[in-house]
This record gives C-alpha cells, structure tokens and sequence, in this order.
C-alpha cells in the first residue's frame, strides 16, 4: 500500500508540468485494470459530450459589440463575436461555440470518451474545442480502438471515419444517417440498443469546466475518468488492484 501512495503521489506532483503528465495517472490506473482483465477489448463505444466554460458570455459579446476594431459583423453590419474572434474577448481563450442538432449551443470544449463495453471502464479520453465535429476529432485524435467492434452513433457517420476504422482493421458499428443509401434501419436499431447501456457513462460526470484553457480543461476530464473508472471498479466488485 505504501508503494502504491508513493507512485499516486509522485503522479500528482507531476500534474503541474505538460498535458502529457496529466494523462499519465489515467494511464497508469487504466493498463492496471486492464491488467486485471476487465477490459475486454471486443467492443468499445465512442461518443462526445459538452463542456460549458466557466466564461460570461454576455460580458464577452458585450465586449465585442464595444470593439470599434472588431471587423467581424452581423447582417446588420454590427460588431458581433464568433469563433473568428472570440480568443479576444473571453477569459478563456480555448473555448469555442460548438451546437449539437439545431436547438443545443454551447461555448466551451467538447469531452470525448472512448469505453470498453465488457464492465464500462473508460479507456481513452480526449478534449477537443466544441466546434470540432465528432467525426473530425474520432480521426484526429486516433478514438479509433485497434480492435474489436466499434459503436458510433449518426455524429460519426462519414467516409473518413469509416477509413479510419478500417485501417484499423476493426468492424464498423456506426448508426447511419437518413440519406445514407446503404441504411439498415434493423442493423441501426440493434446498435443502438447495444450503446445504450454505456450512454449512461456522461450522465455521471459533470458538463461544468472548473477551469480555463484547454490544458487545465484537460485535466479536469482526465481527472474525472479516473474517478468513474475508480468506481466502476469497486462496483464490480474487483479486487485490489496494483497502481
């Protein structure tokens, strides 16, 4: 036990340095599970949820709409803020408007999540701006498993993710689009009832970033996987595992 103090101690002090050390604690607490054997690896779910920044945001626009200098306008000719500009009137410079569908907006980062469906633990995080598309960060920051089958949902449902998880070798489980030619809506039925389960995974984790900048944004959300991977595992009634 003394041992295991020491590593998680020594862990934290080193938050303070690079992103990379922040990942290095969920790392090391995710390969022991593993380890362990309950993560199977057969099928994994990737998905994205919201982060609203800890940002005023009329304060923000009022600041814009002040700015003589601002050169972005409305179709009224107004100053206005937006994704162009908005790094020069928020307190957190990272944040970015994002939407999902046509009525949820927000301002802030995007949390995303990649779980091993065998006992939900989470295995891979990653934090993008919320203006990046789900599909766009699944490629970019390599959510793709190197295995097993993979469940996504319609967000993802594009020819570049697509490559990507047959690059990697893996079996498509992605809920396709209306306009999709090749749609099965029994097949998307099926996988959706298998995601289901491990939806639940965001509903337990704060949308609140505590922090600014995407850096300490990061830290939150690694952070926070490490405590629902904690307690997933204590749920499942594990036994002591070796940090």
């Amino acid at each position: 036990m003394a041992r295991q103090v020491a590593t998680f101690n020594s862990a934290c002090y080193c938050l303070s340095c690079t992103g990379e050390c922040y990942a290095g604690l969920f790392n090391t607490i995710t390969d022991s599970i593993k380890n362990a054997g309950y993560v199977g690896g057969a099928f994994t779910f990737v998905d994205a949820s919201s982060m609203v920044a800890k940002v005023n945001i009329w304060k923000a626009r009022d600041k814009a709409i002040s700015d003589k200098k601002n050169e972005e306008k409305d179709d009224d000719d107004n100053p206005k803020m937006n994704n162009k500009n908005i790094e020069n009137y928020s307190p957190d410079p990272d944040a970015r408007y994002g939407c999902k569908g046509k009525n949820k907006f927000w301002l802030g980062y995007k949390r995303h999540h990649q779980v091993d469906m065998s006992q939900g633990i989470i295995t891979e995080v990653k934090v993008t701006g919320a203006d990046v598309t789900d599909a766009k960060a699944f490629v970019e920051e390599e959510l793709c498993p190197d295995s097993g089958m993979v469940f996504l949902d319609k967000g993802y449902d594009s020819d570049a993710v697509d490559t990507e998880i047959r690059k990697k070798g893996c079996a498509d489980g992605t809920i396709r689009k209306k306009n999709r030619k090749f749609k099965d809506r029994d097949l998307d039925r099926w996988r959706s009832s298998v995601r289901m389960p491990f939806e639940s995974t965001f509903s337990k984790i704060s949308k609140y970033c505590r922090y600014r900048g995407k850096e300490k944004v990061e830290f939150q959300a690694l952070m926070e996987a490490t405590v629902q991977n904690l307690k997933r595992v204590i749920r499942i009634g594990a036994p002591n595992l070796s940090f």
